[in-house]
């Protein structure tokens, strides 16, 4: 077996390593220009990745939580230092507990909140491509991917447009969709300007009949929270100070006398703003805590003339870096009751005036087309629309130093063959109220749909590039090694792997997986994809 790896190899840090699905000749739809994948034909690249995720149920609304990674049996919990190790500078604690600790540090009248309710939540290490004054995205030499949880406007709604990728997921509240935007680079082809189910709602961990919804997510706390040696997802997940968000309408009726600092001065928040908290290490004995609340992006910088007290947000995906960069973008959405021009929403500090403006922008491709409508959402009539409830996006290769983490993929799909997706993600895993730190390496398969009576194993491999290749940046074959195998049987849409985490670290390495038929015919799909080694 061989692949040609791209001729740069960049070495990096990260938790969630990249998997890339392939493609042969299938019937995947296509909607306002981008194509529509099947969950039975293949899904994203992070099927098995942790994620931050927030849950909402009859009692209580917009949970914050962690889907592990690899395959879960049960639903996303809370952050808790017996899960994922001590908090320290690089490893912020996510619980519950101290997040509301550090919004009761803001300048309230008594009593403090006692319940914590984000509207949106982001870390602020998304990264997203320039956007221009109308809501474009600027994408040059480089690849961006967007995830989203959406929400019903009303019972017995029908999620996405027909032939979407949406439409084809069993139960839409409880699963991660992505859209891998046009002009991307670096990536193959098949899931340039496509939209894919990220993760069903089985594996995200929820139960058939399940009734918790997704209202939010966020891949950097997924990683962030599974690295606790602080080691591994610098460059996948750099902002480990600070966490951005919204709070509700709900939660301010209950706590009106809630202040945030805009610069010196204390401000009465809102539900159409986007606030910071900063994760503090003080250092000696003393814990790490998050600090009162600031204004971070104010709402006429996102919504300008049309800013209103009506206006409340329900997803955020935050991409900042400090000077010398001083970059702020955000994607956005409202809740269904404001209607929108769009359910995604784009600002640029760099690029967009704040109070200046009309109104809010749409989020678009390249070629101007919103991104809601290459989803496959359903955007009208507004009393039955997708409504976005979470957003995070991801740019690997913007060009900015220290956020490159992907090398290119490459494929191996035999002729007028269907798809499948590989996804690979290696972690620390913690076992037992000790903490006793595991290296894991989770492989996931997607896309098999095989036929009746059909049966076969998924076969892994590991490719590591030679010292000369390295050296040479000559992108020579990799020398392969056998991982171990899996059985697939007819039904099964997904397969998986587990194996120590004893890749190596010496640089960039492909992993392969290969379906082979138990009849001993020739393959029916297979896919290939350079990941690396951290």
């Amino acid at each position: 077996m061989q692949n040609t790896l791209r001729n740069s190899l960049a070495t990096a840090s990260l938790a969630v390593c990249i998997a890339v699905a392939v493609s042969g000749s299938t019937a995947q739809a296509q909607i306002s220009g981008g194509t529509q994948w099947q969950t039975t034909q293949m899904q994203g690249m992070f099927t098995n990745a942790p994620v931050g995720l927030m849950l909402s149920t009859s009692t209580v609304p917009n949970l914050l939580t962690v889907r592990s990674p690899g395959v879960v049996i049960g639903p996303p919990t809370e952050w808790t230092v017996a899960r994922f190790g001590p908090p320290t500078a690089s490893h912020p604690d996510y619980s519950t507990a101290e997040l509301l600790a550090g919004l009761n540090r803001a300048p309230h009248n008594l009593p403090d909140a006692a319940t914590l309710e984000f509207g949106g939540f982001s870390t602020g290490g998304d990264v997203c491509p320039s956007l221009a004054s109308d809501g474009r995205l600027m994408i040059s030499n480089s690849w961006y991917f967007l995830s989203v949880t959406v929400g019903s406007s009303q019972p017995g709604h029908v999620f996405g447009n027909a032939g979407s990728a949406l439409r084809s997921v069993a139960e839409p509240e409880r699963a991660i969709l992505s859209y891998y935007a046009e002009g991307s680079t670096g990536i193959d082809a098949t899931l340039v300007n496509s939209t894919l189910v990220e993760q069903t709602a089985a594996q995200v961990g929820f139960p058939v009949g399940s009734t918790v919804k997704l209202t939010g997510l966020d891949w950097g706390m997924g990683a962030i929270s599974v690295d606790p040696n602080s080691l591994r997802s610098l460059r996948f997940a750099p902002v480990r100070d600070r966490v951005y968000f919204s709070v509700s309408n709900a939660w301010l009726a209950v706590n009106p006398s809630f202040t945030a600092w805009l610069d010196v001065t204390p401000v009465p928040m809102d539900a159409r703003t986007i606030y910071s908290m900063r994760w503090v290490v003080p250092g000696g004995l003393a814990a790490p805590y998050w600090a009162a609340p600031e204004v971070a992006v104010t709402s006429e910088e996102l919504f300008g003339a049309a800013d209103g007290p009506t206006v409340e947000l329900d997803a955020i995906s935050v991409f900042t870096r400090p000077a010398p960069y001083n970059i702020m973008r955000v994607v956005y959405s409202t809740t269904r009751a404001c209607t929108p021009p769009d359910e995604l929403l784009a600002y640029d500090c760099g690029t967009m005036g704040g109070a200046t403006r009309p109104g809010p922008v749409p989020l678009r491709t390249a070629s101007g087309a919103p991104v809601s409508g290459r989803m496959g959402l359903k955007t009208s009539p507004e009393t039955d629309i997708d409504n976005v409830t979470g957003t995070c996006g991801a740019d690997p290769e913007a060009g900015v130093p220290g956020d490159c983490y992907g090398v290119g993929m490459s494929k191996l799909v035999p002729s007028g063959k269907q798809a499948m997706g590989l996804s690979v993600c290696r972690s620390i895993s913690s076992t037992g109220p000790t903490y006793a730190p595991v290296d894991i390496v989770d492989m996931q398969v997607s896309g098999l749909d095989l036929a009746p009576g059909k049966s076969g194993r998924v076969h892994y491999y590991v490719g590591f590039p030679t010292l000369a290749s390295l050296l040479s940046f000559s992108g020579a074959p990799p020398v392969w090694y056998y991982l171990g195998s899996a059985p697939t049987v007819p039904g099964q849409s997904t397969v998986n792997l587990q194996m120590p985490g004893n890749l190596g670290n010496l640089g960039p390495v492909s992993v392969s997986a290969v379906l082979v038929m138990d009849d001993g015919s020739v393959p029916q799909r297979s896919s290939l994809i350079s990941v690396i080694s951290y």
